[in-house]
Order: C-alpha cells, then sequence, then structure tokens
C-alpha cells in the first residue's frame, strides 16, 4: 500500500517538468500513517505534511493491532456483508452524531484493503524510519 503510494507520489512530484515539485501530503487515520512514512522515505519530494489522528502507535498498541487483524478483518467483513445492521448499531451507540456520517462510515468500512488490514501493520512513531528522517513530518 505504501509503495502504491509512493509512486503517486513520484508522478504528482513528476508534474512539475524537470525539476520535481516538492508536495504537501494530508492524511487521517491509516492516510496519516502512510503520508508520514511516504515523507521519511521521499523527503525530496515532499514540502510539508498535515496528519489529522494519524495511526501512529506505540509498540503496545502496534501489538495489540497485529494480534486482532483477523478480528478485525472478520468485523469489516460484517459490516460489508450487512450494512444495514451495521448502522443500526452504530446509531444505538453514536445516536449524536448527524444522519448523514453513518452511510458514510459504511461506505468506508466497506472500501477497507482486508488483505492490507490482515498484515497486522501499522505505523509506530518509534520506527526508524520515522524517526531518522532528515526531514522530518510536520503533525
Amino acid at each position: 500500500m505504501v509503495e502504491k503510494a509512493a509512486e503517486v507520489l513520484r508522478w504528482a512530484a513528476g508534474q512539475g517538468g524537470s525539476s520535481p515539485t516538492k508536495i504537501i501530503l494530508c492524511g487521517h487515520s491509516m492516510g496519516g500513517a502512510i503520508a508520514a512514512r511516504l515523507a521519511a522515505q521521499h523527503p525530496e519530494l515532499v514540502r510539508a505534511v498535515i496528519l489529522e489522528d494519524p495511526a501512529l502507535l506505540t509498540d503496545q498498541q502496534a501489538e495489540q493491532y497485529r494480534a486482532g487483524a483477523a478480528d478485525l478483518v472478520s468485523r469489516q467483513q460484517r459490516i460489508a456483508a450487512d450494512p444495514g445492521t451495521a448502522i443500526r448499531q452504530l446509531q444505538d451507540s453514536h445516536p449524536g452524531w448527524p444522519a448523514e456520517e453513518y452511510q458514510a462510515w459504511a461506505e468506508a468500512k466497506s472500501q477497507v484493503d482486508l488483505d492490507f488490514l490482515n498484515t497486522g501493520i501499522v505505523g509506530s512513531p518509534t520506527a526508524p524510519s520515522y524517526t531518522n528522517s532528515p526531514s522530518p513530518p510536520c503533525y
């Protein structure tokens, strides 16, 4: 997944002609972790990074995530198979959400890359690729 995002980054940076255009990356949740990783791996292509609630975990949280990956995949599959029930359960647990958010939530859950989710890999703020970046991400 990160390599596909890196391909897009290289393409976007190359749109500036003979000299690469530095890109401003923005990411939320898993997208935030991916944006941070891209900035660390390709500082020559990244001007700035805007992260909203990035999925950067402590080592303990990352281990819990890896251990629960199969259960999370199963949950995502249930949501995708029966979004109506999932939305009703979400409405019961979060009655204050705006009505239009429930459908968007269910759609987003159905678009998750289950193969990637099953790996249990989530960004870690202590990983060498983040902490040793010559151009650290902006939080």
